[in-house]
């Protein structure tokens, strides 16, 4: 049984991303909990003016917040009536982050799914943004849809690796355990430092096919060229169907601005998997 964490703030672009999960998951028996976050400068003084003077203030603020979750779950419960899945609703009133780290470690969350509109990089929007502070500070794979995006089966994948990130074959199992009701190929991109050791890159190419056989990789190395770039013509060019990304949490910020990461994840046109990663040179 998959437990599969769904945040949602009840807009197209957080519905969609649950359509999208329950089509991905189709066949699979699976949990979905599907959280609400109220977030404290939402509640006005007409709030409390309305209340009876039993209601509690937590009462007051997630009470809409916990109809509106019962709502969307009938909605799309009706899409998967064949289906073993099961639907929780869960409301919460806490920081984003700190609410999803509770309800990770309480409901043994394997895997959080949430959609992103496409936003600006611009360095207001980034620190607003929602995703990027859970690849900050959340230990979980990330799943992470485009607005608007229609499900269709996965075919295939493109891993995406970093000169600076160290990969660890080990780390891709929790996403081929969860996507295991699809059959796909995959393509490995390498994104290779300026003067690399050739015979190291040779070395590092063949462990990684070897690794990967049943999958009949293709394997892509490239130098000097902006990561989103290759990945938007690979994903282009080869008929991608997801990207997935390992990620270094430790110098996160050190990386947000300007970087590849952030133009990746707001220029992708197809699902990312987002992994934690280590620094190169460093085991975690």
């Amino acid at each position: 049984m998959k437990n599969i964490l769904l945040p949602t703030d009840f807009s197209k672009c957080s519905t969609n991303a649950i359509l999208y999960t329950l089509r991905l998951f189709k066949g699979t028996s699976c949990t979905f909990h599907l959280l609400s976050i109220y977030k404290a400068w939402n509640y006005t003084s007409g709030d409390l003016m309305q209340a009876s003077a039993d209601d509690s203030l937590y009462d007051i603020l997630i009470s809409e917040n916990k109809s509106k979750l019962e709502k969307l779950m009938k909605r799309i419960s009706k899409n998967s009536v064949d289906e073993d899945f099961t639907f929780h609703a869960l409301t919460d009133y806490d920081v984003f982050t700190d609410s999803i780290n509770k309800f990770i470690e309480v409901k043994h969350i394997d895997l959080i799914v949430m959609g992103t509109d496409g936003a600006s990089d611009a360095k207001e929007k980034l620190f607003g943004s929602h995703t990027l502070r859970v690849i900050r500070k959340v230990d979980s794979p990330l799943l992470i849809i485009p607005a608007g995006l229609k499900f269709h089966m996965l075919r295939r994948l493109l891993l995406i690796l970093d000169h600076s990130v160290d990969f660890e074959q080990t780390s891709l199992k929790p996403l081929l355990e969860l996507i295991g009701n699809h059959s796909f190929s995959m393509e490995i991109l390498k994104m290779s430092e300026t003067g690399a050791d050739a015979e190291v890159e040779t070395a590092g190419e063949k462990e990684l096919k070897d690794h990967f056989a049943i999958y009949n990789p293709e394997y892509h190395r490239v130098s000097d060229t902006p990561t989103h770039e290759a990945v938007i013509s690979l994903v282009e060019s080869r008929n991608i169907d997801m990207n997935i990304l390992p990620v270094r949490k430790e110098d996160f910020l050190e990386r947000i601005f300007g970087s590849h990461l952030s133009k990746i994840i707001y220029s992708t046109p197809v699902p990312l998997f987002i992994l934690q990663g280590s620094r190169a040179g460093k085991k975690s």
